[in-house]
């Protein structure tokens, strides 16, 4: 996971520095150049997701897990351990619940209300943030004029900092019969986000230490479960394949651990 996929995309681009149009490039989950065929086979299990990535002469599309089960040896464990207890007074003796924010917003480019904002060609904002009605009446109003959008690409949505609060405080894992874990909140970089003021207390990813241990190199994991023995899973998306309170269980983990692994070596 610690692999940094741009050093591979140096090496590979020098193959295709005599091109002047950008050449897609197709690479698996372990940085191997793979067949169109073969990436779209993979894509379609629903065990992977893209990341894209590119150079002066070549892009490349890049499957990444959306969920990944691995674990920690003993000397990197304890690095962590001795390095959070000390910054923060992290107990390692908990299962660590990680919720983890690559970046938080401005509060000053943040909206009063909650809402839908539309966007151009180029994916920049057009006009002001509507609300689901209005935008909902903005698309019938298109869709009879013959105007054809597309929805998921065509606008974003966008939340209010109350809201942005609220949402974050319910994305809680509540394990049942099991009280011995840590709920944390990191995140990389602060735009602007009031953080002292947060329902949640957020601490910082120092050194980006989490990001470098748990990314593949593009883009770190939203959510994080570690133990104290250093297995630990990473999710992209929450619940998406298993039911995420088991894993605080270490023997629920070793099975959902092995079922995925015989998932994957189907398709390799």
């Amino acid at each position: 996971m610690k692999q940094i996929f741009f050093g591979v995309l140096i090496i590979l681009s020098i193959f295709q520095s005599y091109s002047q149009e950008k050449k897609r490039i197709y690479v698996d989950e372990n940085y191997k150049v793979i067949s169109f065929e073969k990436f779209n086979f993979k894509f379609r299990t629903e065990l992977f997701e893209i990341t894209n990535a590119e150079t002066s002469t070549s892009l490349y599309k890049k499957l990444r897990y959306k969920i990944f089960f691995g674990s920690l040896n003993q000397l990197k464990k304890s690095q962590l351990n001795k390095f959070y207890y000390k910054k923060f007074g992290i107990d390692s003796t908990k299962i660590w619940i990680i919720h983890y924010k690559d970046s938080l917003p401005n509060i000053k480019f943040m909206p009063k209300k909650s809402g839908v904002i539309m966007l151009d060609s180029m994916g920049n904002d057009i006009g002001k943030v509507l609300s689901k009605k209005e935008f909902k009446d903005r698309i019938v109003k298109r869709s009879k004029n013959s105007i054809k959008i597309n929805n998921s690409a065509r606008h974003r949505r966008v939340l209010s900092y109350e809201d942005y609060d609220e949402i974050i405080s319910k994305e809680q894992l509540e394990p049942n019969k099991v009280n011995d874990f840590l709920l944390l909140y990191f995140y990389n970089v602060n735009k602007g986000y009031p953080v002292l003021n947060s329902k949640n207390q957020w601490l910082e990813d120092l050194n980006m230490i989490l990001r470098k241990t748990f990314s593949e190199g593009i883009t770190m994991y939203k959510f994080l479960i570690i133990h104290p023995n250093g297995d630990y899973y990473a999710s992209s998306c929450r619940n998406c394949f298993i039911d995420e309170k088991k894993l605080l269980k270490l023997k629920s983990f070793k099975k959902a651990e092995k079922k995925w692994s015989k998932t994957l070596k189907r398709f390799n």
